[in-house]
């Protein structure tokens, strides 16, 4: 197995060198995806048998993870990262993919293969990826103030809250011993952060003219991932009593609702002005905060306890339905991803071409 693991990275590297793939900040929304599904769904429902596979999805999905970083520190060494992940204030909320992505890694390789010590390394190196990345956003948050360009906000903000409870999330999975302070800290400023996200997604939208079809956004998914995030990391923490939970619970069903009703009408708006193969089977990274949001969602309705009679009917109905349906997006997004970067490779190879290119 362990020679698989070297195998698997080795492959990896090797394309993203080959092709000079440069990812988009927010691409490691596909570890995040995956990994919440191996930890959170499948685990959850296949609940015998399924160490085998989820140490194969582990393998994959630390790969992704690691030619993804792989990708960055190229970046970096060719002076190409200010420009791709930090010029623009929008595209820098991104950068919490990397720190969610990492967390859910390190959760992963402590879960599954009993490896406290690089669990560990990532949820401290990790740290200070979170510190550097709510200054970045703090920032951007100003400069989006300043400038008076609302109209180009999207759910990508409420990455801070995403990537703060993920915090919350691994610190609790590899340290059982937190401090209740620094856990009640973590989660009222993962809620702060959404309470400042919900102001500027505000902004936007409400008393404005805009188009479902232009301007609403897939990541605005997050508006209720942020919270199903939130809500796991209440329960996981252990510092949160079980009623304000349930409350969680409630006003995170009731975002999904609204949400995915704009989402439904946008989809078919798309199919009537763009056809079938134009209006959903394209290729877009955002895509993948979508598989995300839905799984955390399936996640958190897992692991709610409750007695109210309404409330469990309806997680019999998510938690019976909703991994098929994670299951069915999850094969198409990476039909998709494959034919993406298939369509690289052809550009490479066909056109010769020595440019960069962006996943």
């Amino acid at each position: 197995m362990f020679l698989l693991w070297i195998l698997f990275i080795f492959i990896g590297f090797f394309y993203i060198k080959y092709t000079n793939l440069y990812v988009k900040t927010s691409t490691l929304a596909a570890v995040m995806a995956i990994g919440i599904m191996t930890r959170g769904v499948l685990s959850n429902y296949f609940t015998a048998g399924f160490d085998v596979y989820g140490e194969i999805l582990v393998m994959i999905n630390v790969t992704l993870w690691l030619s993804f970083l792989f990708s960055l520190g190229m970046a970096v060494w060719k002076g190409k990262f200010k420009e791709l992940h930090l010029k623009h204030p929008i595209n820098r909320f991104g950068i919490g993919t990397w720190v969610a992505a990492s967390s859910i890694c390190g959760i992963l390789l402590y879960i599954f293969n009993d490896w406290f010590l690089p669990a560990m390394v990532i949820s401290i190196v990790n740290i200070g990826l979170w510190l550097f990345y709510i200054v970045i956003s703090l920032f951007a948050f100003y400069e989006i103030h300043k400038t008076n360009t609302y109209h180009k906000v999207h759910g990508i903000i409420l990455l801070t809250t995403v990537s703060t409870q993920s915090m919350v999330l691994i610190l609790n999975t590899i340290f059982p011993e937190i401090p209740v302070f620094l856990n009640t800290s973590l989660l009222l400023l993962g809620f702060l952060f959404y309470g400042v996200g919900i102001y500027f997604i505000g902004k936007r939208y409400i008393g404005k003219n805009w188009s479902l079809k232009n301007d609403w956004n897939n990541t605005n998914c997050i508006l209720h991932g942020a919270l199903s995030i939130s809500g796991i990391a209440c329960i996981i923490s252990g510092t949160v009593n079980p009623n304000v939970i349930v409350t969680v619970w409630i006003v995170v069903f009731a975002i999904y609702i609204i949400v995915e009703m704009i989402e439904v009408i946008r989809l078919y708006i798309r199919i009537k002005h763009l056809g079938l193969k134009q209006g959903i089977l394209v290729y877009d990274v955002t895509q993948w905060s979508r598989i995300f949001t839905f799984a955390m969602f399936d996640t958190f309705t897992f692991r709610l306890q409750t007695d109210i009679v309404l409330i469990s009917h309806i997680r019999h109905i998510v938690l019976s339905f909703g991994i098929w349906f994670i299951l069915s997006l999850i094969v198409i997004e990476v039909f998709l991803s494959l034919r993406h970067l298939l369509q690289i490779h052809q550009k490479i190879t066909y056109k010769k071409q020595t440019t960069d290119v962006s996943f």
